[in-house]
């Protein structure tokens, strides 16, 4: 082979790494991607304890938002939240240009208890279902039964 081959070889294959390459940046460009995250805390008085869903749209386009649900532990069963109270005045269904986030207030008293729920989730108007806090569920439970 002599140095002529050689060279076409060679950019004959970094040619095709760099399709491949094109194609799955593509394919990862046209999914939806939402990450959900689940806190909790206080909003001006201890009284007032609510549970935080935030909802951010990781996608190159935008997502609409059509429900907030949790998902109850040990059966099929979930609690939609019906109203959902968003920070910025918002209401479902929702829609989350690219690279934003809205944040969902829940009042824990209006649902079981935190030990009682196994995950939140949302569903887009794509058909998509996203979940997210089941570590910060299960975390709850396990401080819960020590």
């Amino acid at each position: 082979m002599d140095a002529k081959d050689a060279l076409t070889l060679a950019l004959a294959v970094i040619g095709a790494v760099l399709g491949v390459l094109n194609t799955w940046r593509n394919l990862v460009a046209d999914r939806v991607r939402v990450r959900l995250e689940v806190g909790h805390g206080f909003l001006a008085d201890p009284s007032n304890y609510r549970l935080f869903l935030e909802i951010r749209n990781l996608s190159s386009f935008p997502v609409t938002i059509t429900h907030v649900e949790l998902e109850l532990l040990g059966s099929s069963d979930h609690l939609q939240i019906p109203a959902p109270l968003f920070t910025h005045g918002e209401t479902l269904p929702v829609r989350l240009e690219s690279r934003t986030a809205c944040t969902v207030l829940a009042m824990p008293p209006e649902y079981p208890s935190l030990t009682d729920i196994r995950r939140a989730y949302v569903l887009t108007a794509c058909g998509r279902k996203i979940t997210g806090g089941k570590r910060f569920f299960d975390l709850k439970r396990a401080a819960a039964t020590t």
